[in-house]
């Protein structure tokens, strides 16, 4: 596994170089978050607040958003849901 350890390493210190594009430019009123293409579909979604890297496939960038919103919305609201009925606090 020390192949994977090194990739891991130089992905991390590569970060810094990356161009990241942000979603306005597309058109997307999202100004917390960029991404960059890693070809072969492959997104990844930065949080500009947190620095969090998010890594979707999709067909385009727009899609890679709306799949990383959505997976966010589901982790939200995992916990409301309890036995197929809305949790009440």
């Amino acid at each position: 596994m020390m192949n994977v350890d090194v990739s891991i390493n130089r992905f991390f210190n590569s970060i810094v170089h990356l161009r990241w594009i942000s979603f306005p430019d597309l058109g997307l009123n999202e100004t917390f978050y960029s991404y960059y293409y890693a070809e072969a579909r492959l997104y990844i979604i930065r949080d500009g607040l947190t620095d969090q890297l998010f890594f979707v496939k999709a067909d385009s960038p727009k899609d890679a958003f709306m799949k990383f919103h959505k997976r966010m919305e589901d982790a939200l609201n995992a916990g409301r849901y309890v036995d197929g009925g809305e949790y009440d606090d």
